[in-house]
């Protein structure tokens, strides 16, 4: 787990509530405290989509960022920032498979349960916060490591500037 600082709060507003960098991860759970606090459960619900609808439900437990980033942002906008927010946000399982095959680590797909991105903003500090959860207890971190340098590279290919 590696906890970055991001020092440019505006920049990176724009870039998890206005663009689409974010927008592939999926939003497991959410916390916005403006005048009340607003909680959010990212897990789908599949009998929203009816089954009239030709496409059905996603193949997923929960939902993107993207997806719901427009109504986030209706919570945040306006003249004063909120007085805290956090989200956890998942990378989806594609992308962990493809990061395990890319480094011959894919013994690893069984008892590696998800790679995470905490987001904080909390006394005007806003943090992003590496992090992975197993099924069953590991020796090896090097995933630890690789997931760590992943977000790292990640909020650099982004522009986004860290501490």
């Amino acid at each position: 787990m590696k906890a970055f600082l991001i020092p440019e709060t505006g920049d990176f507003m724009r870039k998890l509530l206005v663009q689409n960098v974010f927008d592939k991860f999926e939003l497991v759970e959410g916390e916005v405290t403006t005048m009340v606090t607003w909680t959010v459960d990212g897990s789908l619900h599949k009998e929203f989509y009816g089954e009239e609808e030709e496409t059905g439900a996603p193949d997923r437990d929960s939902c993107l960022w993207g997806e719901a980033r427009p109504v986030i942002y209706e919570m945040i906008k306006g003249k004063k920032l909120p007085v805290r927010f956090s989200f956890v946000l998942r990378l989806p399982d594609a992308g962990m498979q493809r990061m395990l095959e890319k480094r011959q680590l894919t013994q690893l797909s069984e008892v590696l349960s998800g790679l995470f991105l905490n987001i904080r903003y909390q006394k005007q500090t806003l943090t992003c916060t590496s992090g992975l959860s197993y099924r069953t207890f590991v020796m090896d971190k090097s995933m630890d490591k690789i997931w760590d340098e992943a977000v790292g590279h990640f909020l650099q290919q982004n522009q986004i500037k860290t501490e």
